[in-house]
């Protein structure tokens, strides 16, 4: 499978993904994981978040329960940021890329040090893989 693929550079600095880049990615991640089902992804650039819609109208409730929560672990950990509502305070969330175009996530600063309740969690840097910023804010997940 063909994953995301990075301009080469020399440098340390982050390298950032825009929400129509990561739509792309998400798409392929689909594609692999769900052969069998049709989704549209959508960026939106005015909030920054991805849409993913399923267009198969067939699923019963259960189904659809069950096949959103496998999509939600697919493409949920590209989220570029996460929500804490116990203090309402938005927090970053970071990823790395790495050689193959693969794109894991590498944790967050948190929000307990502004007395809020996510933890922080750091995720050492895999050898070779380059820091990522994901310039998208949620991925939401529906169906028509």
């Amino acid at each position: 499978m063909e994953y995301y693929q990075v301009p080469t550079t020399d440098t340390n600095e982050p390298h950032y993904i825009q929400s129509k880049e990561l739509g792309k990615y998400v798409r392929t991640l689909l594609k692999q994981a769900f052969p069998a089902h049709k989704f549209s992804v959508t960026a939106d650039r005015s909030t920054g978040s991805i849409d993913v819609i399923l267009t198969d109208e067939t699923l019963t409730t259960e189904a659809w329960a069950t096949l959103r929560k496998e999509v939600t672990d697919a493409v949920g950990f590209l989220h570029g940021e996460g929500f804490d509502g116990s203090i309402d305070m938005r927090y970053s969330r970071k990823h790395y890329l790495l050689p193959s175009g693969e794109i894991i996530y590498a944790g967050t600063e948190g929000t307990k040090g502004s007395r809020g309740y996510v933890a922080a969690v750091h995720i050492p840097k895999p050898e070779h893989a380059k820091q990522l910023r994901l310039c998208s804010s949620f991925i939401r997940i529906a169906r028509y």
